[in-house]
């Protein structure tokens, strides 16, 4: 193979490295000279490149003379996906990219990018990440435009209501959107709530407080949601939505405003380090609404588990047939046979599961209609 352009920069391009079907020369201080010389190394090593399908050259130092060579890579190998974030390819560069027909995944991510970049998108991308950028509303408006989105990151930039809506509404196959770091607030959680094919959000550092988070709650689509560092103050309403969502598995609410209250339950879940930022999680048996409670991912949890004292002193004060209370036996049950925990007495145990005078076990039953939802009552 010979030497490509001056300046030795094809030292760089031995840094590369193969996983599966991706080529990686992420962090190896890439420059245009070296797109150059990749983009040379493609026409020549077709053989050797064909069963790869992703560019991985993020964290480097191309500018949008490299993005108008590595554009060209596409149309001389199976390339569908390139990795090119924390670059510095401004508009012109994202462009070019935007447009290769033949590309499914583009990363985008801080690339000092306005509006000015999207006028044109390929149809064909399925999966966009362009977080940490300058984008606005006119931006989410041409991306709501493209017709087989499914994965969507678009956290810390400067969106709307307008754009946010303009995506729920458009992006008719949409599964993934992180929407973080936004302007979104109340008035569109209702286009949340309707949406029926996001299965994971994050909406964590926007501006919607409770009675945004129990609308968009009334979804039940979602698995994941992330909600933290918005004005969000926890209450029993709000309790009850979380656990009363039958598709909700994995829930993210780190920072949630702590709340004095005289009712221990809500206290217990805001003045207990963070509120989470551990999954919230269903299994057959039961679930983990406690972060830590089995731990499954200790790595990941911020919050202590309740005393067992506590959760009975809770339990067997929620007897009374009213309905708030009925929501606080559902909640006990739950946190109950998450931590193996038992009354001490048949008193408090006849308190604890009656409801609607049938016996409740501590175990949910699975819905044979719906095996994802569990019924308590």
């Amino acid at each position: 193979m010979r030497h490509h352009n001056q300046g030795g920069t094809m030292a760089n391009l031995h840094k590369m490295r193969f996983r599966k079907n991706t080529l990686i020369l992420k962090d190896c201080e890439i420059n245009d000279d070296d797109a150059n010389n990749l983009l040379e190394v493609f026409s020549e090593s077709k053989d050797k490149f064909k069963e790869i399908t992703t560019l991985a050259v993020g964290c480097n130092q191309l500018t949008a003379r490299g993005a108008a060579i590595l554009a060209n890579i596409p149309s001389i190998s199976n390339i569908t996906t390139i990795i090119i974030n924390n670059n510095m390819l401004g508009d012109e560069g994202a462009k070019l990219l935007l447009t290769i027909p033949t590309l499914i995944a583009l990363n985008l991510s801080n690339n000092n990018l306005t509006d000015n970049a999207f006028e044109t998108i390929s149809p064909s991308i399925q999966s966009l990440n362009v977080s940490c950028n300058k984008l606005t509303d006119y931006a989410a408006l041409k991306i709501a435009e493209l017709p087989q989105l499914t994965h969507l990151t678009i956290e810390c930039n400067k969106l709307g209501n307008l754009g946010a809506m303009a995506i729920l509404e458009k992006c008719k196959q949409l599964a993934h959107l992180n929407i973080a770091e936004n302007d979104i607030d109340n008035l569109a959680m209702t286009k949340f709530k309707e949406n029926k094919t996001i299965k994971a959000l994050n909406l964590n550092r926007n501006l919607f407080d409770n009675h945004g988070l129990v609308e968009l709650l009334k979804n039940n689509s979602i698995s994941t949601l992330g909600i933290s560092h918005n004005n969000i103050k926890m209450n029993t309403e709000l309790l009850v939505s979380i656990y009363n969502n039958p598709r909700l598995t994995r829930f993210y609410s780190a920072n949630i405003l702590k709340t004095k209250s005289d009712d221990p339950l809500i206290n217990a879940f805001t003045n207990n380090n963070k509120v989470s930022d551990a999954p919230f999680r269903y299994s057959d048996q039961a679930a983990t609404f406690i972060a830590g409670a089995k731990e499954e991912q200790p790595d990941n949890c911020y919050i202590k588990t309740l005393p067992a004292e506590l959760i009975l002193k809770i339990a067997t004060e929620a007897g009374d047939n009213t309905l708030e209370n009925r929501y606080r036996a559902r909640i006990c049950l739950f946190l109950m046979d998450v931590f193996g925990i038992r009354p001490r007495n048949e008193y408090a145990s006849a308190r604890l599961f009656q409801a609607n005078n049938k016996l409740v076990l501590s175990k949910p039953k699975v819905n044979t209609q719906n095996p994802t939802k569990h019924t308590w009552f």
